[in-house]
């Protein structure tokens, strides 16, 4: 009977989702939230602003009000099936602090994912314990560099078939 018992908790363990928690809810949090959400993940969202925790309640969202800086919202957030913790606010600062008071408390296995502005607090984020670390501008500006190579090589191709059918218009005229 023992040996039911345990099976039967790692098989509850292993078909319980794995949630996802977004701190900071502006346009990267909420954006990222509503991805997870659509890929059918669980989400919790922690804020500091309470109208916008109230307006993502609405829309379905488990959100919790919390100051990520505040070494406390630790003891507020239910960590068990969590996943990644993502820093997502644009204040590096309270990102930083965040990773600090985290990363004290959580299981190894958590991921801490963090936003960062520019490379000097990107190096920072990942000395105090940040498994991935992205600046926004960058990310753009490297989605926006490979679609500028698309244009390109859509811009080249249509030349050279002008060109080509030219050249054919070219050989049934002799």
């Amino acid at each position: 009977m023992t040996n039911f018992s345990k099976d039967a908790d790692s098989n509850l363990k292993s078909t319980v989702k794995p949630r996802y928690l977004v701190l900071g809810s502006g346009s990267v949090g909420f954006a990222l939230a509503k991805e997870l959400r659509e890929s059918n993940k669980l989400v919790i969202i922690v804020d500091k602003d309470e109208a916008k925790v109230e307006t993502l309640r609405e829309e379905g969202f488990e959100t919790i009000v919390g100051d990520i800086s505040d070494p406390e919202i630790v003891n507020k957030i239910d960590l068990k099936n969590v996943v990644v913790i993502l820093f997502l606010t644009s204040n590096n600062e309270a990102n930083r602090k965040g990773i600090e008071n985290f990363k004290k408390v959580i299981n190894p296995d958590i991921q801490l994912f963090s936003r960062a502005s520019d490379i000097i607090n990107k190096e920072k984020m990942e000395d105090l314990g940040a498994d991935y670390v992205f600046m926004p501008s960058k990310l753009v500006a490297s989605s926006l560099s490979r679609s500028l190579e698309r244009a390109e090589s859509v811009h080249r191709g249509n030349r050279l078939a002008r060109w080509l059918k030219g050249i054919r218009e070219k050989n049934l005229r002799l």
